[in-house]
């Protein structure tokens, strides 16, 4: 899947591309990441690193963030809702776009 969206982000190669991790609101107990905010943070790098290595896109054009728990698009209180907020979302700006 990540190579196709690397091919469809060359189309926009000349606008900023921001890779957002996300996680679900239960609290990380022991493991790799010491919190959420940790975990979001290399979720979105994880997909940047990708990209880079797989895709033609300038490195510099291209942010990742990590949102941690504070973005939910669902209800973390069913196992369907906290899936649904684990997640990498790509966003697109171009100079139309009102973010900057």
């Amino acid at each position: 899947m990540l190579n196709k969206i690397g091919v469809l982000l060359t189309k926009y190669a000349d606008s900023e591309i921001e890779i957002e991790g996300h996680t679900d609101s239960v609290p990380l107990n022991g493991g790799r990441y010491e919190n959420n905010d940790v975990l979001s943070s290399y979720r979105a790098l994880a997909v940047f690193n990708y990209l880079k290595e797989n895709a033609s896109l300038d490195p510099g054009m291209v942010k990742h963030s990590g949102r941690g728990e504070y973005m939910p698009i669902a209800d973390n209180t069913s196992p369907e809702g906290r899936a649904k907020n684990r997640r990498v979302e790509i966003k697109i700006y171009n100079a139309l776009s009102a973010h900057k």
